[in-house]
């Protein structure tokens, strides 16, 4: 009878424990999740995923959302519309409207009077956007919204696809906005909330000039290319490069993310809600233009307003190359060229894959062969030089926010075409035609102003990233000619 009454007083003792346990558990959880919801700067909810995350870990995921669902408008427009936090997320495309007119993808302040840009892309259906400007203040967990109509600027180079680059400009408003979201009606729940990020000129400039590459797809896997496209415009005087990211492969992510380590590269995922081009092809309809490389530019453009005094468009198969003898980066080019401008056109001309490469011995041509480095091994351009706006790039300068930039010029701005003896756009691609027997123009400006130094270049990261596949297969002893796979 003893055992019995001890083993019944130990089962009753560990439940009694197990229970206040439980209960210490869940005042622990009310008390934090209180504690949060009475002070903000605890419970992040104003503050995006990634900054928030660490902490809202620690409380129950669904009881953190419905804290989140509870918070409403204070002060402003539209008082007790709901704040929608848990649309806060990454840097990310968002939809605008459910029949889905409209989509947005990031937010600029461009003036000290308030003015915010909203990039994005639209149908042409699209009649009314309100703007609602998110105003927080975790001090007294007050929210402030007010709400303006916003003017669309329906971009051109839509080619005809159903959806359009946008930008959408939010006028000014007098309190710091901290977040951002588009709606189509007044006063409705919206469907995302953006980070307002800092679009305004500097006084002074972090860096003279970034380069913009257009969103990689197809699951771009040339690692070859791209490094050397990265290490050639080191070269010549990019200072950052901004990579937009639709589909890569894994070598090529690998590779890029040793260029952010070591802050050369920014990495900005473009996941384009929009149908697109796809590989292998499909008979699908394409519904916007060259992966959404419109709303890409202006991005681009207002991305690095705060902080570089030009941005470049260029594609990783072109090059703009100085050509007089006494320039080789874009720094001594400009010297050469007048400064009263906002835009610098660079005319194209093709040197051509498909033709014989031309024969040039040159010292350590085989570290050329071994890395399949493009701009050292085909010389020869088509007799052609494309009139600028037709196939061109450009430098323009980010100072002057009300702008466009297209893929070939930028509209509102005062252009330059630089003269062809001062520099040119290099374009490297293999269109097929193999019987083709037009005049080729021998030139050799790479070569002999780049040559050892984009070897050495080239060499030097492949030996940091030993690990990354190239994304070609070359023989047995490395040194013969390359074969893409």
């Amino acid at each position: 009878m003893r055992i019995k009454y001890r083993q019944t007083v130990i089962v009753i003792l560990g439940v009694q424990t197990m229970l206040i346990c439980y209960h210490m558990l869940l005042s622990s959880e009310n008390s934090l999740a209180k504690r949060m919801h009475l002070n903000s700067k605890s419970l992040d909810i104003f503050l995006p995923q990634s900054q928030s995350s660490k902490m809202t870990k620690k409380v129950n995921q669904t009881n953190t959302l419905q804290l989140m669902k509870e918070i409403h408008v204070t002060n402003g427009d539209c008082i007790n519309i709901m704040y929608p936090a848990e649309l806060l997320k990454e840097e990310s495309w968002r939809r605008v409207d459910e029949k889905e007119n409209a989509f947005v993808f990031s937010a600029y302040i461009v003036e000290q009077s308030g003015k915010i840009k909203v990039v994005g892309a639209s149908t042409r259906s699209i009649a009314k956007i309100f703007c609602q400007y998110w105003h927080l203040m975790p001090a007294n967990d007050t929210i402030i919204m007010h709400e303006k109509p916003a003017n669309i600027h329906v971009l051109p180079e839509s080619h005809g696809k159903k959806y359009s680059g946008s930008v959408f400009i939010c006028p000014g408003v007098p309190s710091n906005t901290h977040y951002i979201s588009l709606v189509t009606s007044q006063c409705q729940v919206p469907l995302h909330l953006l980070k307002v990020k800092n679009g305004r000129a500097p006084q002074k400039y972090q860096r003279k000039f970034t380069v913009c590459l257009k969103p990689l797809h197809f699951r771009y896997g040339r690692a070859y290319e791209l490094v050397e496209w990265i290490e050639f415009n080191k070269m010549l005087g990019a200072e950052k490069i901004i990579v937009y990211n639709y589909s890569i492969a894994m070598n090529t992510d690998q590779v890029l993310n040793n260029y952010v380590e070591e802050d050369i590269v920014e990495v900005v995922q473009w996941d384009l809600p929009i149908k697109s081009y796809t590989w292998p092809k499909t008979s699908d309809t394409v519904d916007i233009h060259s992966i959404g490389m419109i709303p890409m530019l202006q991005d681009c453009l207002y991305r690095n307003r705060a902080h570089s005094e030009f941005v470049i468009n260029v594609d990783v198969d072109e090059f703009i190359i100085p050509h007089s003898d006494n320039a080789s980066t874009w720094s001594e080019l400009f010297t050469q060229l007048p400064s009263e401008y906002d835009t610098y056109i660079f005319r194209n001309t093709f040197f051509r894959k498909e033709w014989t490469s031309y024969i040039n011995q040159f010292r350590n041509k085989i570290i050329a062969q071994k890395f399949n480095i493009i701009s050292l091994q085909y010389f020869e351009h088509e007799d052609v030089i494309f009139p600028a706006r037709s196939r061109s790039k450009y430098f323009t300068r980010t100072i002057k926010e009300d702008k466009s930039l297209m893929i070939h010029e930028v509209s509102g701005s005062r252009s330059y075409t630089v003269p062809v003896e001062l520099g040119l756009l290099h374009h490297y691609r293999n269109w097929q035609n193999y019987k083709d027997t037009s005049r080729r123009i021998v030139d050799k400006t790479v070569l002999i102003k780049y040559g050892e130094k984009t070897n050495h270049r080239v060499q030097k990261r492949w030996e940091k990233a030993r690990k990354c596949k190239t994304g070609y297969a070359s023989f047995k002893n490395n040194f013969g000619e390359a074969v893409r796979i």
